[in-house]
């Protein structure tokens, strides 16, 4: 199921955006992303992958495919938005230091100013 939002002048994250989606949806999506992410072991900011708890490293986009396989009923934009926002949430998978985490946090918060188009 691919859902257009009404507009294409509307904002991503925008309220306009989320109201958009059919009732419930928006949340829907991110109760479900979130549940999904439980399985990301750790990230690599570096290389910009989620390395899943079955090995495979797999970047954004791949990781929204992969999430919106098992989810078919979710627009793949509202599984990616919720996504990009679990990475700027600052809670990381894996078991770091703190210096480490500041390091990961840095890092992190560079993917996700990249992947909402901030440079």
């Amino acid at each position: 199921m691919s859902h257009e939002p009404k507009s294409p002048s509307l904002v991503i994250g925008s309220e306009e955006w989320v109201e958009s989606f059919p009732e419930g949806l928006y949340d829907l999506a991110m109760v479900l992303t979130l549940q999904s992410v439980e399985k990301v072991e750790r990230l690599d900011p570096i290389n910009r992958k989620l390395l899943w708890d079955d090995g495979k490293a797999l970047s954004i986009d791949e990781s929204v495919q992969r999430i919106g396989a098992s989810h078919p009923d979710l627009p793949v934009e509202l599984i990616r938005v919720h996504l990009i926002g679990w990475l700027e949430m600052d809670d990381l998978p894996g078991d770091l230091t703190e210096d480490e985490m500041e390091e990961m946090d840095e890092l992190v918060s560079a993917w996700a100013d990249e992947l909402n188009g901030i440079r």
